[in-house]
């Protein structure tokens, strides 16, 4: 989608926001200052992953399925926002796993808006 380091970027602070956040959850804490600043790294990753693929789709680039394409990126955008709201509510341990659970999840994402990207269109 832009050359893979913003890509690589994204993917590498996730896992390790889903490994804090689960070792959190295993040591029966629930959620704190310190998941929000990292969802929030995370998550300013992702919209800066979201203004170079509007860039590119402005430029004419694009993937060949754009409207899966765009439903996956409103997913990535909405995942851990959505995750952190939810782990606020819950403050129990599990909610430090809610998010790890999200920040699991955008790694997922961010492959498949690649292999959406570089699919050939039908």
């Amino acid at each position: 989608m832009t050359g893979g380091g913003v890509e690589t970027a994204l993917i590498i602070c996730s896992l390790i926001l889903a490994a804090w956040c689960l070792i959190t959850t295993a040591r029966n804490r629930s959620t704190d200052l310190t998941h929000l600043i990292g969802t929030a790294v995370v998550e300013f990753i992702v919209l800066a992953q979201v203004v170079l693929v509007i860039t590119r789709l402005v430029d004419g680039e694009g993937p060949g399925d754009l409207v899966t394409f765009i439903g996956y990126l409103i997913m990535l955008v909405v995942a851990l926002p959505a995750s952190v709201a939810w782990s606020y509510l819950d403050r129990s341990r599990w909610g430090p796993a809610v998010i790890g659970v999200a920040a699991l999840i955008v790694p997922v994402l961010v492959v498949r808006l690649q292999q959406l990207w570089d699919a050939p269109s039908v």
